[in-house]
């Protein structure tokens, strides 16, 4: 789905349009603007994702006490870890 057809893909499926504004989409077609100006250590970025109210349920942390209306319904970002194809992970 296009950016495009965001706003139509949310009146069809009774949700709402959950795209931020503005919105600077990514050229598939000029990969080259994409690429690190910098050697990196690693071969590629994961993107780590959390559903909040099943983190809250495999532990005892502090904001899950008492966790606001978005941290009990929403999925969130948790990071952007980057990872090699083979051997160790980068590491602080």
């Amino acid at each position: 789905m296009s950016l495009a057809n965001a706003s139509d893909f949310a009146s069809l499926t009774g949700g709402e349009q959950i795209l931020p504004s503005p919105v600077f989409p990514i050229n598939a077609a000029q990969p080259e603007a994409l690429v690190a100006s910098t050697s990196a250590n690693f071969d590629f970025y994961v993107l780590s994702q959390s559903w909040q109210p099943y983190f809250c349920t495999t532990g005892n942390f502090q904001g899950c006490r008492n966790p606001t209306p978005y941290m009990s319904t929403k999925l969130t970002i948790h990071g952007l870890w980057p990872n090699n194809e083979q051997g160790p992970n980068p590491a602080d």
